[in-house]
């Protein structure tokens, strides 16, 4: 393995000469500096930014953590936070914890270990929180800490309620929500208190609840769910669950004469690439996963520079209106 001691004999400067180089430390002319760029290009040589950062306490290194990237949602996330990051002069260190609160705080210690600039936590969970200290370079994204520590959430209840005020409109009062749990602490759970509590008002029956495991969102389990559904709940008029669920749904019907949005309409959640591809364009509730993304980004930098932030952050969501409904 090429070393620093490498480099330096090449270009015939000290050890030090190099290290202030690659640390921004000190005055090292032009002509010096191109000489040890050539070295390193001649040699194969690579600085190594994990330990740059333990030795100046800094880093340009920024720590996601998500519980999967199956989810279209969370596939979202990883491509905006970095694209984001790279626009700020950041790199991204991803960590998938396949929803393991063990692997989760691996990962935060592993990170904080690494002391990267910050790190944005996808559903923080209430085992992993407990070890995260207020002044830690955190933000957490769609879930509300216990702790004094900044989020940034999309308006979960406020777009729970735009679906069910959408189907009232079209004049459904037999609707079916499908959730899909994450864990009982997720943000994204209030969906389903705005859904009902938009029904309430307005005087109408409580939609039925159904409760789809989130491992099985891409399995075969989730088809049998759905055809348990339409048997033992034949006279349904809408289904409203996340994108996903509801392509699904979507499926289902073309499959067995089902006529969208005639017989039944069928609204999604997230405004996913499924939305727009799926056999019939889904109605969807958009989130604004590129702006929250931004967002957690600035919160970071903000914070370093000694900058005081919102402890919560909530973006408002929107309806997109397509064939479905």
């Amino acid at each position: 393995m090429i070393t620093l001691k490498d480099v330096a004999e090449r270009a015939g400067v000290s050890v030090t000469t190099v290290s202030r180089m690659l640390n921004n430390k000190g005055n090292v002319s032009i002509k010096t500096q191109n000489i040890i760029n050539a070295a390193m290009q001649e040699l194969g040589y690579f600085p190594n930014d994990m330990a740059r950062s333990l030795t100046v306490k800094t880093s340009n290194f920024i720590g996601l953590i998500v519980p999967s990237v199956k989810s279209f949602f969370f596939s979202s996330v990883v491509e905006h936070v970095e694209i984001s990051a790279a626009e700020k002069g950041f790199k991204l260190l991803l960590c998938v914890t396949g929803n393991d609160s063990k692997k989760e705080r691996d990962c935060y210690k592993m990170l904080m270990c690494n002391r990267v600039a910050g790190i944005i936590q996808c559903n923080l969970s209430p085992k992993v929180e407990k070890h995260v200290h207020p002044d830690s370079p955190v933000v957490v994204f769609e879930r509300t800490p216990s702790l004094p520590i900044p989020s940034v959430l999309a308006d979960n209840y406020g777009g729970g309620r735009m679906a069910a005020e959408h189907l009232i409109a079209k004049g459904c009062n037999r609707p079916i929500y499908i959730s899909a749990k994450m864990s009982s602490e997720a943000d994204g759970n209030k969906r389903e208190d705005g859904f009902l509590d938009a029904f309430q008002e307005h005087g109408l029956p409580a939609p039925i609840t159904v409760n789809v495991s989130w491992k099985d969102r891409f399995s075969s389990q989730l088809d049998k769910t759905i055809r348990e559904i339409f048997s033992i709940y034949p006279n349904i008029d809408a289904i409203a669950s996340n994108d996903v669920v509801a392509a699904a749904v979507v499926k289902y019907c073309l499959k067995n004469g089902i006529r969208i949005p005639e017989d039944i309409k069928i609204i999604g959640y997230d405004n996913t690439p499924f939305a727009s591809l799926c056999a019939i364009p889904l109605t969807t509730i958009h989130q604004p996963i590129e702006e929250m993304c931004s967002y957690a980004i600035d919160v970071i930098i903000k914070r370093a520079a000694g900058h005081v932030v919102p402890l919560q952050t909530v973006l408002p969501v929107h309806l997109v209106e397509r064939q479905t409904t």
